[in-house]
């Protein structure tokens, strides 16, 4: 195998979706790169909460989209924040950065793909400078949640660069158009990619994309380019035939086989779960990972008598937690997902073997290339190969294995349906 390029994407397909494929396609023909290599969500993801489908079922959706190999994100970044997220997934591709990579490319989706203000912004938080780490404890010490107050000391440090970030028509970018562009949920995480890559000092070049048709949150999208959370809320309504159109063709004939043999799965699905999880941790929720003293009492004095997760969250958040926030945190409870682990695994550049999810027969050869990286990490095609790892390789396997094993646990029970054990689970090829 010669030089090679490639083109890095980092999803959660949760499902996939006509705006996933156009990416694809289009990361593609900008970039020309022989193999795309999707690094993806198992089956927990980053806002809290299982995925609609299996890790499996969404592998096969990318692979028909036109992935080469998709590899899973261990468990703990998948379900993590937008910056633990995005250093875990980059930490994952430039394990594959070999000599023999001529070229790589991370394609990420945001709103604004074309600002400079995204790469300005994350140079920033990679550097720390003493001016913005005093303006971001200024404030926080006026009450301003971390987020709030993050965006806030950007704003400040943006505008007083303004000389270095014309807008098209030669203006400055006001400190209303820096905090939307901030605001912006997908342009927040192309910050956080941006800022992995300069932390990591990585060859992969970023490569922004304007997202096409409606925002991930647009709740009221319809057609062909249907938001996921939408896409997600017409499949939990049972209306099958406006997810499908918003979905190509072998994604949603994927899916339909998953329907018919019991259905999706949803966030209240696991909330007897995590009501046990947190009644078995009560005086010792702030050892698991995000979990602040402040949202651990929180949490110790809700009391028992909400009917779902969402109650729960609309009851625990604040001016200072955001929602998303407990509904993470509420996962890592349930998972088992220490603080003093995290800390360990982070201190390691997020180690973890390269878990094969499914590959295309045709571009077989990029196995070859993962297969080059074994002196630092392990390639896992087939359950043998994770009894090679030890240490927080094989903590961080392990850590898989249980939430997979969870999840279709839950799922075998909310459909009567048998289950057979994630290890007897092959690679999908196609």
């Amino acid at each position: 195998m010669g030089t090679v390029k490639l083109t890095f994407i980092i999803a959660e397909y949760n499902p996939f979706h006509n705006g996933h494929l156009y990416q694809i396609r289009r990361a593609k023909a900008m970039t020309g790169s022989d193999y795309t290599i999707v690094l993806m969500s198992g089956d927990f993801v980053q806002r809290g909460g299982p995925a609609c489908a299996d890790k499996y079922t969404r592998t096969r959706m990318a692979l028909a989209g036109g992935a080469d190999l998709v590899l899973e994100l261990p468990c703990l970044g998948a379900g993590s924040s937008a910056e633990t997220f995005a250093a875990c997934a980059v930490s994952l591709a430039n394990r594959l950065m070999l000599p023999s990579v001529s070229q790589a490319w991370l394609c990420f989706g945001c709103e604004n793909a074309g600002s400079p203000i995204l790469e300005e912004a994350a140079a920033l938080l990679a550097a720390e400078p003493d001016s913005f780490k005093r303006e971001l404890k200024e404030k926080l010490k006026r009450g301003a949640n971390y987020p709030a107050a993050r965006s806030q000391a950007l704003i400040h440090e943006l505008t007083g660069r303004s000389t270095d970030i014309p807008d098209k028509g030669g203006h400055l970018y006001s400190p209303e158009t820096i905090r939307d562009i901030l605001a912006a949920p997908n342009n927040i995480l192309a910050i956080e990619y941006y800022k992995a890559l300069i932390r990591s000092s990585s060859r992969i070049r970023p490569l922004p994309m304007g997202r096409r048709g409606a925002g991930h949150s647009d709740m009221d999208s319809q057609g062909q380019y249907m938001s996921a959370g939408a896409l997600r809320a017409a499949l939990a309504r049972g209306d099958t035939k406006s997810a499908e159109t918003a979905m190509p063709s072998q994604a949603a004939c994927i899916l339909r086989e998953k329907l018919n043999e019991g259905g999706i799965m949803q966030t209240d699905d696991f909330f007897d779960l995590i009501s046990y999880a947190l009644l078995c941790s009560r005086g010792r929720l702030n050892e698991y990972c995000d979990v602040s003293d402040d949202l651990a009492d929180r949490l110790e004095n809700a009391g028992g008598t909400f009917s779902s997760l969402d109650e729960l969250t609309d009851h625990i958040r604040s001016k200072n937690i955001t929602a998303a926030r407990v509904r993470r945190c509420l996962f890592h409870i349930m998972l088992g997902h220490k603080k003093a682990f995290f800390e360990s695994w982070k201190a390691s550049a997020y180690a973890g073997p390269l878990s094969v999810l499914g590959f295309r027969k045709e571009a077989a050869g990029i196995l070859s290339l993962a297969g080059k990286a074994k002196e630092k990490n392990h390639l896992i095609l087939r359950s043998a190969d994770r009894e090679k790892l030890a240490g927080i390789e094989r903590q961080i396997s392990q850590n898989d294995l249980f939430a997979s094993r969870l999840y279709r646990m839950v799922y075998g029970h909310k459909y009567k349906l048998g289950q057979k054990d994630i290890l007897s689970e092959a690679v999908i090829k196609m």
